[in-house]
């Protein structure tokens, strides 16, 4: 970040650094890594949306705790407490189904060299 120049052209200044947002697919049935290596050097991943897949039943939008798929005489109840329940029509509603994937977004700062 540099501080404000009046009649600054962005397309005539020079960079000491960018900044590269880079989003991949990845399987979820694979383990998820923590990092790549790119070039030799390790990127860290970070994953967005992490905390609503289920590593139960691997759809996403809700936790493992709530599987339905898994556990299909479980209902939520008040207060995030599981309630059972024998005939519950969500549960039989749901279909099983592969291939879940999670978008990961790698962060990496590009020295650009003048």
């Amino acid at each position: 970040m540099r501080k404000w120049k009046p009649n600054f052209r962005a397309l005539e200044a020079s960079f000491n650094s960018v900044v590269v947002w880079v989003c991949i697919q990845v399987n979820i049935e694979d383990p998820l890594r923590l990092f790549i290596v790119i070039q030799g050097r390790k990127q860290m991943l970070q994953y967005e949306g992490i905390d609503k897949v289920c590593f139960s039943c691997g759809r996403i939008g809700h936790r493992r705790a709530s599987c339905l798929i898994s556990y299909p005489n479980l209902t939520m109840g008040t207060k995030d407490n599981l309630v059972e329940s024998h005939k519950n029509p969500a549960a039989r509603s749901l279909k099983e189904g592969k291939g879940v994937r999670v978008v990961t977004k790698v962060v990496r700062t590009v020295i650009v060299k003048n």
